[in-house]
């Protein structure tokens, strides 16, 4: 999840893009960029690459410095509520229409974002 964040806020549609489900995926066009779609843009990694390079330089120190708190493990699922997920420059959640929690699934050993 720090490591989506954090590709997000330099726009690294690659890097950011490897570390979610394909609904995970769906999730971040759906959050970040469905208009993008009208003009060919829909994959995660085409907008979070063009989004990731229209963000203030505020949210992107937001973005950049986030930690994760508490994580509510279900088997091979875990839940993040957006309120355990914090930045010293700001509210991370307000980017993403405040949330309530994210979804992560296990595959393999690895965690992947499912759901933003």
């Amino acid at each position: 999840m720090r490591t989506f964040l954090r590709e997000l806020a330099v726009g690294n549609g690659k890097v950011a893009c490897e570390g979610l489900t394909v609904s995970g995926s769906a999730s971040v066009i759906a959050t970040i960029g469905p208009e993008l779609g009208n003009f060919g843009i829909n994959s995660c990694d085409q907008v979070v690459s063009l989004t990731g390079g229209q963000l203030s330089a505020a949210l992107r120190r937001e973005l950049a410095t986030v930690a994760v708190g508490a994580v509510a493990l279900h088997g091979s699922s875990a839940t993040v509520r957006w309120s355990s997920v914090t930045s010293r420059f700001g509210d991370v959640a307000a980017y993403f229409g405040h949330p309530r929690a994210l979804t992560l699934a296990d595959i393999r050993g690895f965690w992947y974002i499912s759901r933003l």
